[in-house]
């Protein structure tokens, strides 16, 4: 069973990141604590397997301008096994975001992330080249209201 619950930067520690996104707590550990801080400033929430009491999720919706929010994921090695209720719970939360444009971004490589921002119900609006300090390049996908 899963259950969800407001996001507290303890969160970030307890979760094990999936392979793709390891990256981003081993290259800057500093910076991976000033993450933790910055997504406790935005509406952010971890769902959690409640039998484990390990995070498998962190979801994050920051304002980065009036009408426009980014949909931040981080997901564990252990959330595939989960897909379907994590799913269920952003694509219910996603419902409840008034913002007319809610954006998120994943590396253009990434197979499983750019198949699950579609099924959630995001547009692949483009390509941005070198778009993270590695010179990745990303994808980007919104959902657009009204």
């Amino acid at each position: 069973m899963l259950c969800f619950t407001k996001y507290q930067a303890a969160d970030l520690s307890a979760i094990e990141l999936q392979d793709h996104q390891q990256h981003i707590r081993d290259d800057d550990p500093a910076g991976y604590r000033a993450v933790a801080e910055q997504i406790a400033l935005a509406p952010s929430y971890t769902i959690w397997h409640a039998a484990h009491q390990r995070p498998l999720a962190i979801i994050s919706t920051p304002v980065v301008a009036p009408g426009r929010v980014m949909c931040c994921t981080l997901l564990s090695r252990d959330a595939a096994q989960h897909l379907l209720g994590i799913t269920r719970i952003v694509q219910n939360g996603l419902q409840r975001i008034s913002a007319r444009r809610i954006e998120a971004v994943t590396q253009s490589n990434f197979e499983q992330g750019n198949k699950w921002l579609k099924l959630l119900g995001f547009q692949l609006e483009g390509t941005m080249r070198s778009y993270d300090y590695r010179g990745k390049d990303f994808n980007l996908y919104s959902i657009v209201r009204g």
